[in-house]
């Protein structure tokens, strides 16, 4: 019988198949971390990207009503002029008023004064009850029906302000005011800071 050669050591089938078998793990381990590193580094090449888009929603709906407020804001004196009535004709030759109801330019700058002074005011008020109350039923019920509420009243406030262009001007002035109003019941800086806040405290946020 032939012998095997001296310092080796036959090798069993089950031996081989042990061996195959770790050989097979290692390789499999190697290309999951090999994977999970590769998908690691491609969502970590651009985190501001990511952030984005997972929280596109928020950042959207806080932008737009930024920019309709600082429009309204804007246009909230332009605009109060123009609700203004009188009995003075309009003149075709001379300085328009800053309203087409009314020909006495000083009349229509104080009245329009006032009434922008009147629905500052409004929007003052709802603003300070909207961040006692608002503030506490966003911990209560959670971001999104303050959210959705502030929504509301932002486009309530739009819907009043269109009413008012072709209402009398009694019920155009009360408009106007309830219009600057509910702009102040979304009060965007603090909604804003609590949705910052729960973002920052999130377990992926850097």
């Amino acid at each position: 019988l032939a012998q095997a050669p001296l310092g080796s050591h036959p090798r069993s089938p089950r031996g081989t198949g042990e061996e195959a078998a770790m050989s097979a793990g290692a390789e499999s381990e190697l290309k999951g971390q090999g994977a999970a590193e590769g998908q690691e580094a491609k969502s970590s090449g651009s985190p501001m990207s990511d952030e984005f888009r997972r929280n596109f929603t928020i950042y959207a709906t806080f932008h737009t009503a930024g920019f309709m407020l600082m429009v309204v804001n804007k246009l909230e004196q332009t605009f109060a002029r123009s609700l203004v009535e009188c009995d003075v004709p309009l003149v075709a030759s001379a300085l328009f008023t800053g309203s087409p109801l009314c020909g006495n330019r000083l009349l229509v700058i104080d009245q329009g004064q006032k009434l922008s002074s009147a629905g500052q005011g409004m929007e003052c008020f709802f603003k300070v009850l909207a961040m006692v109350f608002l503030a506490v039923l966003a911990d209560v019920s959670g971001r999104k029906p303050v959210l959705v509420i502030g929504l509301l009243c932002t486009g309530a406030s739009a819907l009043s302000f269109l009413v008012a262009t072709s209402s009398p001007t009694w019920i155009a002035f009360r408009l106007f005011a309830l219009g600057q109003g509910l702009q102040g019941a979304f009060p965007v800086e603090l909604l804003a800071g609590i949705t910052v806040n729960d973002m920052s405290n999130e377990p992926t946020s850097d």
